[in-house]
């Protein structure tokens, strides 16, 4: 979760809590609001996904037959080229010097690497080469 997205949820749930009498209220109709609102925040900010069947497994085996297929021989290569594809598709990335630097899937969210997934998806058929059944992803 994002340093703004908490701050969010916490303003909100303070601006809920009402004194009365000396003690805290907060009606429940409005608490479940914040609630559902404040767990879809973390749920889509929660790490990207790791070990058998996951978004990190995926990604790596997809690039590794994106690589092999291609005749390339440096994965790391293909996966950069992956990520700055994905850049535009609202993958993250920081700036340096200038430069737009794609973020380590160590870093990234389940929806950053859904974009990420779906942008080697579609390379991956602009190239002809079928993902599916290739290894278990």
């Amino acid at each position: 979760m994002g340093k703004q997205d908490l701050v969010s949820c916490i303003t909100t749930a303070l601006n809920l809590f009402q004194e009365v009498d000396g003690g805290i209220k907060i009606s429940k109709k409005k608490f479940r609001v914040w609630r559902e609102t404040c767990l879809s925040v973390l749920k889509n900010n929660r790490p990207r996904t790791t070990g058998k069947n996951s978004q990190n497994h995926y990604i790596n085996g997809a690039i590794q037959l994106i690589a092999n297929e291609t005749g390339e021989t440096d994965v790391g290569r293909t996966k950069l080229i992956c990520k700055y594809e994905a850049i535009s598709a609202g993958y993250p990335y920081r700036s340096i010097d200038g430069n737009m630097v794609p973020k380590s899937e160590a870093e990234i969210t389940v929806k950053e690497a859904s974009i990420l997934i779906e942008t080697i998806n579609r390379i991956a058929a602009e190239l002809n080469i079928r993902l599916e059944g290739k290894w278990n992803g």
